[in-house]
């Protein structure tokens, strides 16, 4: 993995590398320092996809390789039934976005096609908000402004 990461992190690119439980987040993370530690970069921008199983020495490394955790969501909804494989213990450290947040680490998800029933055709809904709830006290969230609302792949509201 360090071979092919190294020859990918010194023609320029971003690395992304799937990882799901402990062991595989702490080796990926640490080719990642290894990497960060020959060949610096600024602001390296590693990514972690799927990023499910996780302790807190594996968010506080995260954090200080500057490693970018895309968890898999909706994995939950739609595998939810086999939670039970990963016993209670490990099933509580699983898509750890409040420790993520609470790191300084930003978090967005990911639909992970095609491991998730995403079909063609579907169209996107959003909100634009005027303001970015992490950088806000959620106890203000309620009053952050939209902005913009896309419903079916149409724009349909704009303040």
């Amino acid at each position: 993995m360090y071979r092919n990461s190294r020859k990918a992190w010194l023609a320029g690119f971003q690395l992304a590398t799937h990882a799901n439980g402990e062991r595989t987040i702490d080796r990926v993370l640490g080719v990642y320092e290894q990497l960060n530690r020959e060949f610096p970069r600024r602001d390296p921008r590693f990514r972690i996809e799927h990023c499910t199983v996780l302790t807190p020495e594996l968010v506080a490394r995260m954090r200080t390789v500057g490693a970018i955790p895309i968890p898999f969501a909706g994995y939950v909804n739609f595998h939810g039934d086999i939670l039970h494989f990963y016993a209670d213990e490990r099933t509580a450290r699983m898509f750890a976005y409040r420790s993520f947040i609470d790191a300084g680490l930003r978090p967005p998800s990911s639909s992970d096609y095609t491991a998730s029933p995403i079909a063609p055709g579907k169209l996107a809904g959003l909100a634009v908000l005027a303001q970015d709830p992490l950088a806000v006290p959620a106890e203000s969230w309620q009053g952050i402004k939209v902005e913009r609302t896309m419903l079916g792949g149409k724009w349909v509201y704009e303040a």
